[in-house]
């Protein structure tokens, strides 16, 4: 109501559920609620992933954030990736798509685990690929310490060729276990997951001296 919208106005915004013009060419849309899946997190994911990787989740995560149920369509997702199905899963913003793909991912790595890369993931743009570095960094170094060996590592433009005295320091301190940060590193022992955008991965696979990374 502070808005300016009368009643009418909002019930036509919630009942259409489209994009609406409202005033001075603002527009929002409103999502629907996800459907929560008929089982909790641990109840599906005991049946879905490795013990070492419900390990990982379970001491990465605080309480506060773990998950007690996932959406119907992450449920979908995860059994159809692990099935071996292409899969695309196209959802709203902030509705677990990062987790759907990236715990099958994990727990392949660490069933299958050995040298070589097993997943590329690619990103529009590094910040992308930096900000989920993070989050898979987290789940593989969790993984890591309680026995597993899973690597992992982006490499971009940005990505030095080696570690020197230029570049050690701050890079080196935040290491997590089984993190490659130097292309020297990606050329001795590819990661098994690989995280790089568009470009790169162009240019390694049709000219450039690192596609036996690939």
């Amino acid at each position: 109501t502070e808005s300016g919208l009368q009643d009418d106005e909002i019930r036509h915004i919630i009942d259409n559920l489209d994009d609406v013009g409202v005033e001075n060419k603002l527009f929002f849309s409103l999502n629907r609620k996800y459907r929560d899946h008929d089982k909790t997190f641990d109840e599906f994911a005991a049946q879905r992933f490795s013990d070492i990787f419900l390990k990982a989740y379970y001491s990465c995560t605080s309480p506060r954030k773990r998950i007690k149920n996932l959406y119907t369509h992450q449920t979908e997702g995860i059994n159809s990736i692990l099935s071996g199905t292409n899969t695309v899963i196209a959802t709203g913003t902030g509705s677990g798509k990062t987790e759907t793909f990236l715990w099958p991912i994990v727990d392949y790595c660490i069933r299958n685990q050995g040298p070589g890369v097993k997943a590329i993931i690619v990103y529009p743009m590094n910040a992308l690929a930096n900000d989920q570095l993070r989050r898979i960094g987290e789940l593989a170094q969790a993984s890591n310490q309680i026995g597993a060996n899973v690597t992992f590592g982006t490499f971009t433009g940005l990505t030095k060729e080696k570690d020197t005295l230029s570049t050690s320091g701050e890079i080196v301190a935040h290491r997590m276990k089984g993190q490659l940060l130097f292309r020297e590193e990606f050329r001795a022992s590819p990661p098994n997951i690989f995280l790089t955008n568009y470009v790169m991965l162009d240019r390694l696979l049709t000219k450039s001296n690192d596609a036996s990374i690939l």
